[in-house]
């Protein structure tokens, strides 16, 4: 059964307009005709049997209210606070399901908007229309945001090992190479910064935690002085070269101790260097990184310290080696012997 309403017709219409008002007076008829079982029903209890169709007027399903049909309405909006055991079909207005509502088959809007609030059991939906949320409370935007296009930051990968190493093999094994090639080129120098080393170490500590505050200065100075600023790389090298000096002295050190150890007999300079440097590479390339930089450094110090020591304490010159005063030959003493033999004359006498 279908209730259907058309609208409100005006009885009191003039005569004149009988003509016009005749469709509408037979479709009123019709409409009663076929909407009054299913009204009675609805009226005669909370329980209404049949479709429930309204054109041009809103319908109203309240609460406790069970429709055994569908509920369809034409140019007007629906409001359920009951149960449709059917389907909801709005043309042209909107539908509002309430919390105590519930329809159990289709809910359609054309043109309108569907509002679900049930919480009992939530209607079925159409991919033809749209579906309005409830109403939340409204939360502040954050004062800041993050644009919907911008992708978020990935962290880096953390580096490899094998990158790691290579690194260090790039530092430390170039350093060897020089310093063994400062050992063959400077032998006498680097003895002789070998033994300032053994016979004052603090001191060569001291001044190589300096070193690197005095070139700076003596960089700054030749730079202000305008005229010395070819001197600049000359100062460099030599820097360079002294912390060279001092390293490989430090690894003949370590290397002639552990030779001595093992009780080798006149080793030859290559197995000294070499020991040593094995020593200093171990040290510093195959132990944490944290303890290898610190090992570095202060090798480092060390050996620039002992090189500025050995250069202040001998002559000029790189190759030099610190000169012995020529030794003090005592003058004769004149010493009386008397003649010997027999005097053939009278005895001298002394004068």
């Amino acid at each position: 059964m279908m209730n259907v309403r058309v609208g409100r017709v005006n009885s009191t219409a003039p005569l004149g307009r009988a003509n016009s008002a005749a469709p509408w007076a037979a479709l009123l008829v019709l409409a009663l005709l076929v909407s009054g079982p299913s009204m009675a029903a609805a009226g005669s209890g909370r329980y209404s049997h049949g479709d429930v169709v309204e054109f041009g007027s809103d319908i109203n399903i309240p609460a406790g209210q069970e429709v055994s049909g569908d509920v369809v309405d034409f140019g007007g909006n629906v409001a359920i606070h009951g149960k449709v055991h059917g389907s909801a079909v709005v043309f042209g207005g909107d539908l509002h399901i309430y919390p105590e509502g519930a329809v159990e088959k289709d809910t359609v809007s054309f043109g309108g908007e569907i509002i679900n609030d049930s919480t009992s059991t939530p209607p079925k939906t159409k991919k033809h229309q749209r579906v309005v949320p409830p109403p939340q409370s409204e939360t502040p935007a954050p004062m800041m945001s993050m644009p919907e296009d911008a992708a978020p930051e990935v962290p880096a990968a953390p580096e490899s090992p094998a990158h790691a190493w290579a690194v260090r093999a790039s530092i430390i094994v170039p350093d060897l190479l020089l310093t063994l090639l400062a050992f063959f080129l400077f032998p006498l120098r680097t003895k002789n910064v070998e033994e300032y080393l053994v016979a004052q170490p603090l001191l060569a500590v001291f001044l190589g935690v300096l070193a690197p505050f005095f070139l700076v200065f003596v960089l700054v100075v030749l730079a202000v002085l305008v005229i010395t600023i070819p001197l600049i790389p000359v100062a460099l090298i030599a820097f360079v070269l002294a912390y060279l000096i001092g390293k490989a002295a430090i690894a003949a050190f370590l290397g002639r101790r552990l030779l001595e150890v093992a009780k080798v007999n006149d080793p030859q300079p290559l197995a000294i260097i070499g020991t040593g440097l094995g020593v200093i590479l171990v040290v510093t390339g195959f132990t944490p990184t944290w303890f290898a930089v610190i090992m570095f450094s202060v090798i480092g110090a060390l050996a620039t310290g002992a090189a500025l020591v050995s250069f202040m304490r001998t002559r000029p010159g790189l190759l030099g080696v610190q000169g012995t005063p020529y030794a003090t030959v005592p003058a004769p003493v004149a010493t009386f012997t008397p003649p010997s033999g027999p005097a053939s004359g009278p005895p001298a006498i002394p004068q």
